[in-house]
């Protein structure tokens, strides 16, 4: 049975916030919940088709196929104005798309139709970060130290924080692997654009950090919301995390690529094959 956009229990509006890590998703999330009216609840998960928050949701509600868990997360997230939103990764939405094209296998439809078919009215929020170096040792520098955020305001764990990012260690080929498969990642994400003629809310990480509020009221005004009624005087509730040691790992790094140059485009070479490979794995019986 396929999910049709039919009941009086939907949603009249969803989103997805398409990014990848480290790109200030986290930040923007909390922003629009703390307006009330962008359809992320307080107190969840907000990357819902995430594998391990998708699996604890999934024991929780008792729904193990995608049919009835899409159909419970938009009951159970769904704000009372009727919005849902929540942010993904291409990864996890490129297996969505190929799950819920099951339920149409009969009918040549587009990935864009798929969604509307899933989910209703869909509005698309398109986050990126300029910066891929910096966004490659961010990510680098939260595997190993284990932090990906730091709530504002926390002395104690910004204490704990500098304890653990001392003991992190500079790998010029991790943060290659990352940076190459973040620009693979950005790319596939404007392709789905591009191919669907969708001309989504494009936001900058750069800019986020800079005019937080002020994008906070553009995501707002592009959900169409009654933007006079919303407090849009908001800080964001987590902090930037780099620092003069992720400065000394971008600069060391140039340093090194400037001398094996050739290694770059191999690696991004391996990151859209690394794509491919996880397509067949999901056509795979």
């Amino acid at each position: 049975m396929s999910i049709a956009h039919n009941s009086e229990n939907e949603p009249k509006l969803s989103y997805f916030i398409c990014t990848t890590p480290r790109s200030g998703s986290t930040m923007l999330c909390y922003g629009i919940e703390s307006t009330g009216l962008g359809g992320i609840a307080s107190g969840t998960p907000h990357e819902l088709f995430l594998p391990l928050f998708r699996k604890e949701i999934s024991a929780c509600l008792q729904t193990y196929d995608i049919d009835s868990y899409i159909k419970s997360i938009k009951k159970r997230f769904m704000t009372s104005n009727g919005i849902f939103g929540t942010k993904i990764m291409w990864r996890d939405f490129s297996k969505l798309l190929k799950e819920i094209s099951e339920n149409f296998k009969a009918k040549k439809i587009s990935d864009l139709e798929l969604l509307k078919q899933t989910f209703g009215d869909v509005r698309f929020i398109y986050l990126k970060r300029l910066n891929k170096l910096e966004q490659a040792i961010s990510i680098s520098r939260a595997i190993q130290s284990g932090i990906w955020h730091l709530k504002a305001e926390s002395k104690k764990e910004k204490v704990s924080m500098e304890s653990k990012k001392a003991r992190d260690e500079f790998s010029f080929l991790k943060i290659l692997h990352y940076k190459s498969s973040l620009e693979v990642n950005d790319q596939c994400w404007e392709n789905f654009f591009k191919n669907n003629d969708i001309k989504p809310l494009l936001l900058v990480y750069e800019e986020l950090i800079d005019d937080f509020a002020s994008k906070i009221y553009q995501v707002l005004n592009y959900l169409d919301k009654d933007i006079k009624r919303v407090d849009i005087s908001v800080n964001p509730q987590v902090e930037k995390l780099a620092d003069s040691r992720s400065k000394d790992w971008a600069d060391k790094f140039l340093k090194i690529n400037k001398r094996f140059f050739w290694l770059e485009p191999f690696f991004l070479f391996l990151a859209r094959l690394n794509i491919i490979f996880r397509m067949y794995r999901f056509k795979s019986p």
